[in-house]
């Protein structure tokens, strides 16, 4: 929810009423501002204000984790991304899947794509699709890919061009699926 309004609603007012706020307990605000500095690219003050409210928020949970991961610290980053993907954080699970799919493992990438898929996330059913097809299980992969047009991904060049469904283009007849979904 909070993705939908950018950094540039927030004045420097209502910064400091929020960190005040968060200063009284107030987990909700903590987390917004963890939101906030990771939307101004304010890594540390992301992890900061987030940390202590993960796994309560996989939101924050989220955002601390993508936040290490900016910053180059992928072993702080993996349990807070994985508390978020627990807590049903479809973005949480997605990251997961695409540092198992950078590392070539792709059963890894499949369990997380899978579960970002499971939770409606069409990113997630799209990288589930490349990660099956880099496995060469033509039929999983088709299926996957269907899964994220029904779920609204409309990306249609970049299925036409990813490198990673060669294998499901090959042996499908994908742009017969695409013209079915527009």
């Amino acid at each position: 929810m909070l993705d939908q309004f950018g950094p540039e609603h927030v004045t420097e007012k209502s910064l400091q009423k929020l960190v005040q706020t968060c200063a009284n307990n107030q987990p909700s605000a903590c987390v917004v501002l963890s939101w906030y500095f990771f939307r101004v690219k304010k890594y540390e003050s992301s992890i900061k204000f987030g940390k202590d409210h993960c796994p309560k928020s996989s939101t924050a949970c989220f955002y601390v984790g993508e936040s290490y991961s900016l910053l180059g610290q992928l072993t702080e980053s993996l349990p807070f991304l994985e508390d978020a993907c627990k807590e049903g954080e479809a973005a949480g699970c997605e990251r997961i899947g695409h540092f198992y799919l950078g590392e070539q493992k792709y059963k890894g990438a499949v369990k997380y794509f899978r579960k970002a898929c499971d939770l409606e996330e069409p990113f997630g059913c799209y990288n589930l699709a490349c990660a099956y097809s880099l496995m060469k299980d033509i039929d999983l992969a088709y299926n996957a890919l269907e899964e994220a047009f029904q779920l609204g991904f409309e990306d249609w060049n970049t299925v036409l061009t990813d490198k990673d469904l060669i294998n499901l283009k090959s042996s499908k007849d994908i742009p017969a699926l695409i013209e079915s979904y527009k």
